[in-house]
């Protein structure tokens, strides 16, 4: 299915709401207080936004083909921002910052997201798995969850540290025949390398110093259910040669014992290690990668998914709610409440890199309500605005910063063309400056076309596009910014989308 435009509720005062979408048509649309519909993922009927401070005079999204969305509003209709930046006419969303999801926040009520999706109707009878949200990455594991769930097959669970891992491999157990069975947990990370093989497999009293009696071993008392492997790829080489035996022939010898022992186990296991590099560097066996991976999922990462914050930051509230004994916030029937969550952290949220995924986020919304017990609203503490600027700060940019045009003034818009040889150096660099740097924004800022932009950048000696640095300037710059590419293209006065796709192509990316 080819991926159409969609906008999702990720902020609503009535937060039954948050989640609800809307597939957009491939022509312009109109938003507004009526129409369209948003609706769950689940069902094909829905209600438009509805709130009083939205206005009836609609905002529009018009495609532009392969290159984005012109976002455009009536000057009497509802205020808006665009990640963060109050549109006043219209602004241009490039297909960089489209790929990446671009929040709209209506009248400081409510946040939208526009973003990609290929998803069609979600089936009502599919399982969540305990897995939240509609991601299309999400749906998509949950359909391999329900394909692979009640076979034996090996599973190798793939994805970054705090994804969730652990609660995909519970949910193939819950859902599998050895659902009423052992699901025994086993982080290869956590155990000495020393023990390491006798806690899997077992030990004999006597077999090493401190076994003063026989113990069984993780594979046994797993028997004919399910052992999960965390963090297998931290296996000491001399248990990896161990497990992969165990996984042929069934079977597990004890350490200082004679006789093997069968077992009927189902084997699943996570990692957030690039096996196949450690394969290459002889740290890991390729027949056990291929043994494990009999099936594999691979978990998106929550920067990749951030249509689901607003469900997210719902369920992990509630369960803090009850963790903290607080009687959770219904639906206001106050048609000009505020959500509350303000909508400037929605925004925060959407722009932060999540490098701790799920986990991080579930203890920051749990942060979050603790500092703010019984307020009615929760502010952005000092404590959670650290957090976030830590993350943020180390965020490059996925596109430029747009250009509102008319903040730029009617005059600046309708200025006739010039000539470029009448613009000189120093007015370049501020007309770049003013533009974050790109050639595009600069152009227009100047009156001229943006090969006239290039071709003053080449004459001069200020400025340089993104393909005059020599990699290893490029190298230092990223290594300097600690890979931070809108800091870089700070220093280095060059466009931040020239410069993510040089950084790409150096594996820096």
């Amino acid at each position: 299915m080819i991926p159409r435009l969609h906008l999702t509720i990720l902020l609503h005062p009535q937060e039954s709401r948050i989640g609800d979408r809307v597939a957009l048509p491939e022509g312009p649309s109109e938003i507004s207080r009526r129409t369209p519909d948003f609706h769950k993922p689940t069902q094909v009927l829905g209600k438009p936004l509805g709130l009083p401070c939205i206005s009836r005079k609609p905002f529009f999204l018009i495609p532009r083909a392969r290159e984005g969305v012109l976002v455009k509003r009536d000057e009497h209709g509802t205020k808006l921002r665009v990640n963060g930046v109050s549109l006043k006419q219209e602004l241009f969303v490039d297909m960089t910052a489209l790929s990446r999801g671009v929040v709209i926040t209506l009248a400081e009520h409510l946040v939208l997201l526009l973003h990609f999706s290929d998803l069609g109707a979600v089936p009502r009878d599919l399982p969540d798995f305990g897995l939240v949200g509609f991601a299309d990455e999400v749906v998509r594991i949950r359909h391999e969850i329900q394909q692979v769930a009640d076979l034996d097959v090996p599973v190798l669970i793939r994805g970054e540290t705090g994804v969730g891992k652990e609660l995909v491999a519970q949910a193939i157990h819950q859902h599998g025949h050895r659902s009423r069975r052992p699901f025994i947990t086993v982080n290869l990370g956590a155990l000495p390398s020393t023990l390491a093989a006798a806690e899997l497999f077992g030990a004999k009293r006597g077999s090493f110093t401190g076994a003063t009696q026989d113990r069984s071993g993780y594979f046994v008392a797993a028997d004919s259910g399910v052992l999960f492997l965390d963090e297998i790829g931290e296996a000491p080489e001399e248990v990896q040669a161990m497990l992969l035996r165990a996984l042929e022939t069934l079977e597990v010898t004890p350490l200082g014992g004679q006789r093997p022992v069968s077992v009927d186990v189902r084997v699943l296991a996570a990692t957030d290690a690039d096996l196949e590099r450690d394969i290459q560097q002889q740290r890991f066996k390729a027949p056990l990668l291929h043994r494990l991976s009999g099936f594999e999922l691979l978990i998106p990462p929550l920067r990749e998914r951030p249509e689901d914050l607003g469900l997210l930051f719902t369920h992990f509230s509630r369960g803090v709610e009850r963790e903290l004994g607080i009687v959770p916030a219904r639906d206001s029937k106050d048609p000009f409440a505020l959500p509350r969550l303000p909508v400037a952290l929605m925004e925060r949220f959407v722009a932060n890199r999540w490098s701790g995924n799920i986990r991080q986020f579930r203890n920051l919304v749990r942060r979050l309500h603790i500092s703010n017990r019984g307020r009615e609203v929760l502010e952005e503490t000092p404590q959670i605005s650290r957090l976030l600027d830590a993350e943020i700060n180390a965020l490059p940019l996925a596109a430029p910063p747009s250009v509102d045009v008319a903040a730029k003034g009617a005059k600046d818009a309708a200025a006739p063309k010039r000539k470029p040889r009448s613009i000189e150096e120093n007015e370049l660099l501020r007309a770049m400056e003013d533009a974050s740097w790109e050639p595009k924004v600069a152009a227009e800022i100047l009156g001229i076309s943006r090969a006239s932009v290039y071709d003053l950048i080449r004459r001069g000696g200020t400025l340089r596009v993104a393909n005059d640095f020599s990699e290893e300037e490029l190298r230092a710059a990223h290594q300097r910014c600690n890979g931070n590419a809108a800091e870089m293209s700070r220093q280095l006065k060059v466009s931040v989308v020239a410069l993510t796709r040089r950084l790409r192509g150096m594996g820096l990316e």
